[in-house]
């Protein structure tokens, strides 16, 4: 099954998942999650080495879309990085630390500093690292089973593994994300990717 049928079939199989993104971007909005991730409120940064740094999706576009490298190839950037025309601090990213791992929240700069890295010496990203927050989760947790029972529910078939196709990960590594044109408008939109499972 190719990955845009699987997609499709994704997200006909879970039709709650826009409430669910609409509930975190109003949650993101009250709380002042601009402010926080790209104002005056964010943390003191740290260097951390990209292996250290696991991708929140399991793709990427291959532009940017916003921000200062708007509309530039991703591709572009990673080689402008390799060439020292630009540094690793050029691509800062925030990130949240969960299980051990720091996820990133810049998924296409996190790309760029993996694809300029080697593998023996790997780049060092400027972070900017965030708490999670365990009563956020649990308003979170039922709020959307409030806003899913109002809505009928949830439609009870869930897909196969392997409709999913998902990228294989190893036990000590990820794999890149994989350009994907139809998951980024689907982001741009405001709807949020939910399948990819961490290990």
């Amino acid at each position: 099954m190719s990955q845009t049928s699987a997609s499709a079939t994704y997200w006909q199989s879970f039709p709650s998942l826009p409430l669910l993104s609409k509930l975190l971007s109003d949650v993101f909005a009250a709380q002042g999650g601009a402010e926080l991730l790209y104002g005056s409120k964010t943390p003191d940064r740290i260097q951390v080495s990209v292996m250290q740094i696991r991708f929140t999706q399991d793709s990427v576009a291959g532009k940017f879309a916003h921000g200062k490298f708007k509309d530039y190839l991703v591709a572009d950037m990673a080689q402008t990085l390799r060439d020292g025309k630009m540094k690793p601090s050029d691509f800062p990213l925030a990130v949240v630390k969960f299980d051990k791992w720091y996820w990133t929240l810049n998924n296409r700069s996190l790309y760029v500093l993996r694809l300029a890295s080697d593998a023996q010496h790997p780049l060092m990203a400027s972070v900017a690292t965030y708490d999670l927050c365990a009563v956020t989760s649990k308003f979170i947790q039922l709020r959307c089973d409030s806003l899913i029972s109002q809505n009928g529910g949830v439609d009870e078939q869930v897909p196969q593994d392997d409709e999913l196709d998902l990228a294989e990960q190893s036990e000590d590594g990820e794999e890149l994300p994989e350009y994907n044109q139809e998951d980024e408008d689907l982001l741009e939109e405001g709807i949020i990717q939910f399948h990819t499972v961490p290990t």
